[in-house]
């Protein structure tokens, strides 16, 4: 695992351990909180998703549901309809990470496909440039020697004159 990555893994650990502390130390009486920090797990379950893929997408809202669900089972077994609402925003976090992580892997290949290909046209630029090179080079040589052709007739005619002379 490269020094990127663990950092990338740190990030999205710690990112998940922050938003699961608030959850946890916020009183219940706080509604509006809840919701936000129940929301802040997405956060980490996106970047995992863009820089790991569906598989780390996917361990990240692993990861953002066990952490979320301890709290819903201690703070809200007395509310089950909430309570079922809670738990079906552990599946979204299971969508949301699997989705995201997909169109990234799509994303990515896409990119090294472009970069093949972009690849490919610099070498037949490379091929084109030193052809014409090529090209230019023979045309040069070509006025050169249609030059050196007529020097030669030119020569040539008064020689044949000065030897007919003699």
């Amino acid at each position: 695992m490269s020094k990127q990555n663990l950092l990338q893994t740190a990030t999205v650990i710690g990112a998940i351990a922050g938003v699961s502390f608030l959850h946890y130390h916020t009183a219940t009486g706080h509604l509006w909180l809840h919701q936000l920090f129940q929301r802040g797990y997405y956060v980490p379950v996106l970047l995992a998703a863009l820089w790991f893929g569906w598989r780390g997408g996917l361990l990240a809202a692993a990861l953002a549901g066990l952490s979320y669900a301890p709290h819903i089972i201690m703070e809200w077994s007395s509310s089950p309809a909430y309570s079922a609402t809670q738990y079906i925003e552990i599946a979204m976090f299971f969508i949301v990470g699997g989705l995201t992580g997909a169109l990234a892997d799509r994303e990515k290949a896409q990119r090294a496909k472009l970069q093949v290909t972009l690849q490919k046209l610099s070498d037949v630029y490379a091929q084109l440039q030193s052809s014409f090179e090529q090209l230019r080079r023979a045309d040069r040589l070509s006025a050169l020697g249609e030059l050196s052709a007529g020097l030669a007739h030119e020569i040539r005619n008064p020689l044949g004159s000065i030897e007919g002379a003699l």
